[in-house]
């Protein structure tokens, strides 16, 4: 038996050329490769040419190696691997549950379009954490109004988030009293929990004397502690109401979820105006008008 063998034209490899045969000019042509080709890539883009992220809290030319030192120092555990690890919120160190915050959100409201008149009879309590500083490094200015519904035979108390005002470096004092007056002339709050620790106590001097708003100062110690505590235990107990009806709602809320979902890393600002609201609440009792308790008329 004869085997006829087919020859298939095939281009034979280049020549393998030994590492001691790789001259300096052949590493000069790839580079030239390399450099011809870079006309076509992006340029990279840094943090420094993306102005519209804003400031960053951390920025060395901003607050120099001492001072991130120094904040690097004295924060938590949890802050630390937040903020400089960049590893997210852990759900199992979390003080509210992720099922809470869901339960909390409700999809039926929004800001535009909610009233007092939508829900049964309450007290609405402004809860005012104040700023005292402004600029890129200053505190937040939150305003949260809540409606405090009480407990019936046929429905459990409730607590319903119906606005929040929050702002970065607010140039005075006066206006974070519009702001104040502006809130109280739309739901006609009972009282504004103000924080009065220190400076923060020029804000509510001037919403109480100047503005005539019924102003309660709060002022905060070590033995406020577990107030934050305290209002995790009522989103554990669904008590709380959050709308959540559409995109503009959600923007305007989100700083209070993210809050929520970060406890204890991360501002407290949202959540500490609540409290306020809330210990206002159970400390001073409801206002008495002609007709009886200054509560909103039940309309459905």
């Amino acid at each position: 038996m004869q085997w006829h063998v087919m020859h298939i034209g095939i281009r034979p490899a280049p020549p393998r050329i030994p590492p001691d045969d790789l001259s300096d000019d052949a590493g000069e042509e790839a580079r030239d490769d390399r450099a011809a080709g870079a006309d076509d890539e992006p340029p990279e883009t840094t943090i420094d040419d993306q102005p519209h992220l804003g400031v960053l809290p951390n920025w060395e030319p901003h607050y120099g190696f001492e001072e991130q030192t120094l904040r690097l120092n004295s924060t938590t555990p949890e802050n630390q691997m937040l903020m400089y690890a960049l590893q997210p919120c852990s759900a199992a160190t979390a003080l509210f549950d992720r099922r809470w915050i869901e339960a909390a959100k409700d999809a039926t409201l929004t800001l535009d379009t909610s009233t007092r008149r939508m829900f049964p009879a309450g007290r609405v309590i402004i809860g005012v954490d104040p700023a005292f500083s402004s600029g890129p490094r200053s505190s937040w200015f939150v305003a949260v109004v809540v409606l405090f519904v009480p407990q019936t035979k046929t429905a459990p108390e409730r607590r319903i988030v119906l606005a929040m005002k929050r702002f970065r470096g607010l140039p005075s004092v006066e206006a974070q009293g519009d702001i104040l007056r502006e809130l109280h002339h739309d739901w006609q709050a009972e009282w504004l929990a103000i924080e009065s620790n220190a400076a923060q106590t020029y804000l509510a001097s001037y919403a109480e004397h100047t503005l005539h708003l019924p102003v309660k100062r709060l002022f905060t110690a070590e033995r406020d502690a577990d107030a934050i505590p305290a209002l995790a235990h009522e989103f554990a107990s669904q008590r709380w109401t959050i709308p959540w009806g559409d995109a503009r709602t959600q923007r305007g809320l989100a700083p209070l979820i993210n809050e929520l979902v970060e406890y204890p890393a991360g501002t407290k600002d949202s959540l500490m105006a609540m409290t306020f609201a809330r210990r206002v609440y159970y400390e001073a009792p409801a206002k008495k008008t002609g007709a009886g308790m200054n509560v909103a008329s039940v309309t459905w």
